[in-house]
């Protein structure tokens, strides 16, 4: 045996593949269940961002103004229902990761895949 063929999967009959093809179906679809319902649990609020006079009518200082974001990547899903803004989720960091197509965006949204 190689060293290259040490490294590469056992290969099985397409009836076995087929089976353990069926099994990790049904762990995948559990998983997208599982993912829905947590979605679906989480509220959304109101998410107004302060204006600059907001801030210094409240004596904050952490308002700040740049040419470029000064936020760490990110991204952020709102709803908007008439005139109310909310903010409906947000991911940073190694959240970003679950990015790989269209449904994913979908799946943080405030409706989902409707």
């Amino acid at each position: 045996m190689t060293e290259s063929q040490r490294n590469l999967p056992r290969v099985v009959s397409r009836d076995e593949w087929f089976a353990a093809r069926k099994e990790l179906l049904a762990k995948e679809k559990e998983l997208t269940r599982q993912r829905d319902a947590l979605n679906e649990s989480v509220a959304p609020i109101e998410y107004n961002y302060p204006t600059r006079a907001e801030h210094e009518r409240t004596g904050s200082d952490a308002y700040a103004e740049a040419d470029q974001p000064i936020e760490r990547p990110g991204r952020s899903s709102f709803l908007r229902d008439g005139d109310s803004v909310y903010h409906t989720y947000s991911v940073y960091a190694r959240g970003l990761e679950t990015v790989g197509g269209s449904y994913y965006f979908l799946d943080e949204t405030a409706l989902g895949r409707q």
